[in-house]
């Protein structure tokens, strides 16, 4: 960290710091999507009370999101945009 950096207070941060290891990836991946799942599943088979159908659908509506972008990540752009950031740093 340089003077200047120390004066203002901003950290550089590297890319290896920030990156997830490919199996914490892979449990994020199938996080949610598999707990989207399960709630719809156990929402088949148990009756929910009245009083917290609310908070359901937000929980409902949030895996929901978080499976959307899951996907959205894995089979979209982003994946191979990564990798090929990854190519042109070991040219």
């Amino acid at each position: 960290m340089s003077e200047d950096d120390e004066k203002t207070g901003t950290v550089e941060l590297t890319l290896e710091s920030t990156e997830l290891t490919a199996t914490q990836q892979k449990y994020l991946a199938f996080l949610a999507p598999g707990g989207l799942l399960m709630v719809i599943l156990l929402l088949v088979f148990f009756s929910v009370p009245t009083d917290s159908r609310d908070m359901l659908n937000i929980a409902l509506g949030w895996l929901g999101a978080m499976a959307k972008d899951v996907y959205g990540y894995e089979f979209g752009s982003s994946r191979g945009s990564r990798e090929k950031d990854k190519y042109m740093e070991t040219k």
